[in-house]
């Protein structure tokens, strides 16, 4: 295994050849799918069942940080909490200072098959953010939209589509 010192010689190489970089980036970014202000989506191309999201600005960087923290903390919810993880795609990881972030890819499926009724806690419940993992509808896009106040509520609202 590598030394982390020389990990770092040879990112810190990568990172100041634009030759180098941008073969880095080809092997890493496959077709792009979408995108909004903060942030750029594309396939993740070594494996296709995942996405990776490149920061645009300080605010990508941000909502790429808040993905992956908010992630790792309800990963570990068990027993009644546990449910809450099943409404968010799995963040894989991130780069050291977020300007990437891999996610479980998901898929649009119609309309009617949304459910009538989310989580309080989704605070940006627009159809956008939202797709398809297996059965499991979750949201793709929560870097900027989780309000957990205290206690984990089961307190649903109607979901975008229905309102």
């Amino acid at each position: 295994m590598m030394g982390k010192d020389k990990r770092e010689e040879i990112i810190k190489t990568i990172s100041e050849n634009t030759i180098l970089n941008y073969q880095a980036l080809d092997l890493l970014l496959g077709k792009y799918i979408g995108g909004g202000v903060y942030r750029d989506v594309f396939e993740y191309a070594p494996n296709p069942a995942y996405v990776i999201k490149v920061a645009k600005e300080e605010k990508g960087f941000i909502s790429n940080v808040k993905e992956f923290d908010f992630w790792e903390e309800i990963s570990w919810f068990k027993n009644e909490s546990s449910w809450v993880k099943d409404w968010f795609a799995p963040v894989k990881e991130m780069s050291s200072n977020g300007s990437f972030l891999i996610m479980q890819k998901t898929e649009v499926k119609p309309k009617k098959k949304r459910p009538s009724e989310i989580p309080c806690f989704i605070e940006d419940y627009h159809s956008e953010n939202f797709g398809w993992i297996g059965n499991r509808y979750v949201c793709h896009d929560y870097g900027s939209q989780i309000n957990f106040t205290g206690k984990i509520s089961k307190k649903l609202k109607r979901s975008y589509h229905e309102l």
